[in-house]
């Protein structure tokens, strides 16, 4: 992969799947967001990148082709926002890395920004370590113009530390949920495409 593409070009794929990912799980999609999902997904049948990756890819395009709009956003509701919701499921790392909210690891997570000099804006809600929020931090560390050591490093201890191991846990809960259809098919997508990310910055030949 990284032989065929560009530095420049790679970071461009790289934060276009990154940004594809947040979309899952910032909001409860619109008409606008559902179609642009299907452009993307459609784009992808039939290539081969990981067998992980291919049967989300696969299953998503298939619900696609099915729900309703109204049927992904109740179930992004009952998920993720609805309190009383019998369904609820955490995302947050904190919960699947300490089983608790508000843990060691939002403790680690927050000295880790500071280190790396990345800021939330005023206007995200979330946590730190929420996992939209973390998939957004990873897009910040790709796009920043900084010493190419520092962010190469920086990307692997958030992939590593953070990312692969609480997006794990978290397709693990979302595909043993009787509620999470279409969402455990987008954590699907989101633990394969982390491993191929873990894959790809080992491969990667660090900066000097």
């Amino acid at each position: 992969m990284t032989g065929e593409l560009s530095t420049r070009e790679l970071a461009r794929t790289r934060t276009r799947f990154f940004d594809l990912l947040k979309s899952f799980f910032l909001a409860e999609p619109d008409a606008e967001c559902l179609s642009r999902w299907r452009g993307i997904l459609t784009s992808l049948a039939g290539t081969t990148v990981s067998p992980r990756l291919d049967r989300a890819v696969t299953e998503l395009n298939r619900l696609l082709a099915t729900k309703k709009l109204q049927d992904i956003r109740d179930e992004y509701y009952d998920l993720f926002v609805d309190p009383y919701s019998e369904h609820r499921v955490p995302t947050t790392a904190s919960w699947y890395l300490d089983g608790r909210n508000f843990g060691p690891t939002l403790v680690q997570l927050r000295a880790f920004l500071m280190e790396t000099g990345i800021t939330r804006e005023e206007t995200v809600e979330e946590s730190d370590d929420a996992i939209a929020v973390l998939l957004d931090t990873m897009v910040t560390l790709i796009e920043e113009e900084r010493d190419p050591a520092v962010g190469y490093e920086a990307q692997q201890r958030l992939l590593a530390s953070y990312l692969h191991p609480a997006c794990s846990r978290f397709a693990e809960t979302l595909a043993g949920s009787p509620r999470a259809d279409f969402y455990g098919a987008c954590a699907g997508f989101l633990a394969g495409y982390l491993e191929i990310e873990l894959g790809l910055l080992a491969a990667t030949e660090r900066p000097a």
